[in-house]
């Protein structure tokens, strides 16, 4: 019979869904399944399936992480550097930009001095398993040049999308 709820709980597709039927039945809580739409990690901090969630957006600082993430998205709201906060399960990171200068000095300029001008790796702010970098935001357009130079890497996919026109540039 666990088996058959294993099965169950991976093929339900929403995540509301998904949490519902695990608070039906502790023995699901035995399996190992994931919640993969975004959601607020202040949302989560308390579950007990926090380790169980990959798509996570961090609006202000943040010192936990799920162990399964696999992307993340920072808010425009977010002030600091991510130098070493990026855990090694990441694939994709969504930059949501508004124009705020404090958001690009923080995350975006200290990765750019630190990398070029005091000689730091750029794994140590996106490891190798980051393969992919979203910029989202209206201003981005205008610092696309900036922002190719500060993140480059080989294999490394930088998009910019502006959410008013919802076009990838």
């Amino acid at each position: 019979m666990l088996d058959i709820w294993g099965l169950i709980i991976k093929i339900v597709e929403c995540d509301n869904d998904r949490c519902c039927l695990a608070m039906t039945c502790t023995d699901i809580s035995k399996f190992k399944f994931y919640f993969n739409d975004l959601i607020e990690v202040d949302k989560i901090i308390n579950s007990r399936w926090f380790n169980n969630f990959t798509n996570i957006q961090v609006a202000t600082e943040i010192n936990k992480l799920p162990e399964s993430i696999s992307h993340l998205t920072l808010g425009s709201q977010y002030r600091t550097s991510i130098k070493g906060f990026i855990p090694k399960t990441i694939k994709t990171i969504t930059f949501c930009w508004d124009g705020n200068l404090n958001f690009f000095h923080k995350t975006l300029l200290e990765t750019y001095i630190d990398i070029y001008l005091a000689g730091t790796s750029i794994d140590d702010f996106f490891p190798q398993s980051v393969t992919e970098i979203i910029i989202n935001g209206t201003y981005a357009e205008q610092h696309r040049e900036d922002l190719c130079a500060i993140i480059c890497r080989k294999n490394l996919k930088i998009r910019f999308k502006n959410p008013f026109h919802n076009i990838t540039i």
